[in-house]
Order: structure tokens, then sequence, then C-alpha cells
């Protein structure tokens, strides 16, 4: 990606796409952790059976750490993001509908559901290369309650 096309981009089209074909079977590495886990670094996805589109993030090189993540298209159809040409180029990515984007969901009993749109998760399957990409100059919150806009599977 140049400096202009990685300085804002709006999300890839399939955004609101599950990504679960696309991440299957990959182990994503995060070679500097993610902020406030930072020897958490292989990670693989799976389904959340029965609350599609959410998907499980989970640590295998760390016992008992795991995520819950969704494409936040599903929830935030306006949703934009900035991917500097420095981060760009560490996750291997030359346009950016090679990235999957998700963003870590934070859900607490008697709480509405929350989604960090300040800290997305940034993946690159053709490479395995995954990085929280924080959006520095956003007005975006790290707990954005999710309201739905699309409807979620439920079994």
């Amino acid at each position: 990606m140049t400096e202009s096309t990685a300085a804002k981009q709006q999300a890839p089209p399939n955004l609101a796409a599950l990504p679960e074909e696309r991440l299957r079977g990959i182990t994503f590495s995060f070679p500097t952790g993610i902020p406030g886990f930072p020897l958490a670094r292989e990670f693989v996805f799976e389904p959340v059976e029965g609350l599609s589109p959410f998907m499980r993030m989970v640590c295998l090189n760390q016992d008992n750490l795991a995520f819950i993540v969704v494409p936040p298209g599903r929830f935030f159809p306006d949703y934009t993001i900035e991917v500097a040409e420095a981060d760009a180029e560490r996750l291997g990515l030359k346009r950016p509908e090679d990235a999957v984007v998700l963003v870590v969901v934070t859900a607490r009993k008697g709480e509405e559901p929350t989604a960090n749109l300040l800290g997305p998760l940034v993946l690159n399957p053709a490479l395995g290369r995954g990085a929280q990409v924080v959006q520095h100059q956003s007005n975006f919150d790290a707990r954005t309650p999710i309201r739905p806009t699309a409807p979620v599977a439920r079994a």
C-alpha cells in the first residue's frame, strides 16, 4: 500500500461478510502481542456456534485466553479505519481488500455488549499476520455499544 491508499481507507466492502472461510485453519502471528497482552502472540479464529457473526479468537501460546470478535460492518456499517503504511508493510498488505478487519467484543453480565472500535484487529490471511491497529487520530471508543443492524443467527 502506498501512503495515500493506506492513510485513510474505508474498511473493505466485504467487511460485513463473515470472514470464517478466509480465517479457517490459519494460525495468526501477532509479533508484538496485543495491548494488555504482550505475550499473547499466536491465535486461531473459530466460529461461536449459534451466534454468527461472532467468532472466538483463541490464543495458542497462553492458556485460557480467548476473545470474542466480530466483523465491525455487521453493526457499524459506516465504520472506517486508518492503516499506516508501516502497519500495512508489517502485515504484508498490498491492497485494502487483502485485509480482514475484526473488533473485540466485551460482554459483561447485565450490561450491553460493546465493541472496541478504537483498536481494530487487522489480519492478513495470506501470510498469517495480525495486529491491533489503534486508531490514534479518531473519535472512536474502546467501548462502543453494539446495536444490531444486521441479524445475529441463533441456533
